[in-house]
Parts: C-alpha cells; structure tokens; sequence
C-alpha cells in the first residue's frame, strides 16, 4: 500500500475551492483532483472542527 502525503498548501488550495463552490460535491472534487474522497472528506471535517475550536471563549 502506497501512502501519498499531500501538502499543507495543497489541502488549503482544495479546501478554498470546496468552500467558495457549494454547488458542488466534496466527492466531486476529489474525483477531479484523483484524490479518495474519504482523504478529502477528512480534510473538510477537520478544517471545521479546527475552526469550531479556534471560535470558542475560554
């Protein structure tokens, strides 16, 4: 098995298309970068759960 490790710059790349394009599918695109949609998936849903931390008051 093959791991493929992805930049943090190209995450942020996908991660900005994704949420300035809400008409369109995460698996949309992964399919189109030939990512797994799960790797992708991930990215979306830690990017949110960062982003829910960074909001909280302590």
């Amino acid at each position: 098995m093959i791991t493929t490790v992805y930049s943090q710059e190209f995450k942020e790349s996908m991660l900005q298309k994704i949420f300035f394009n809400p008409d369109r599918s995460v698996v949309s695109f992964a399919r189109e970068a030939n990512i797994p949609s799960s790797t992708v998936a991930t990215w979306v849903r830690n990017y949110k759960k960062k982003k829910r931390t960074s909001l909280k008051v302590h």
